[in-house]
């Protein structure tokens, strides 16, 4: 019984990584399709229209301290729902859904450094 236990467990952790995994990479496709050209592709805020931008677009690799509308996975979906007021990034709401909204949210959160 001990045996079928931890291969259950390691089967069950298994699929959580793999389920995390593919959320990143679904998110990395939409960023790379609707945010890379003002983020950039690395998330570093040096998109090609960027240099046009005033203020300039978040550069995600310096962490959370920056995050206007907070760090957590809901608070960064409803900032890509919603735009942010007085910047270039427009709402996302209407040509995302919400399983998009989501991955996006989790691949902007691993490029800050989040682990979860």
């Amino acid at each position: 019984m001990k045996v079928f236990g931890i291969l259950l467990l390691t089967l069950v952790t298994w699929n959580v990584s793999a389920a995390d995994s593919a959320t990143l990479e679904a998110g990395k496709t939409v960023f790379m399709t609707n945010c890379m050209v003002c983020h950039g592709e690395k998330g570093n805020g040096k998109g090609l229209a960027a240099a046009a931008l005033d203020p300039k677009p978040r550069n995600f690799k310096k962490g959370f301290k920056e995050f206007k509308f907070g760090t957590t996975l809901e608070a960064i979906v409803t900032t890509i729902s919603n735009g942010s007021p007085g910047t270039a990034m427009p709402p996302f709401k209407d040509a995302l859904k919400p399983e998009q909204l989501n991955a996006v949210a989790s691949y902007v959160r691993s490029l800050a450094g989040a682990k979860d």
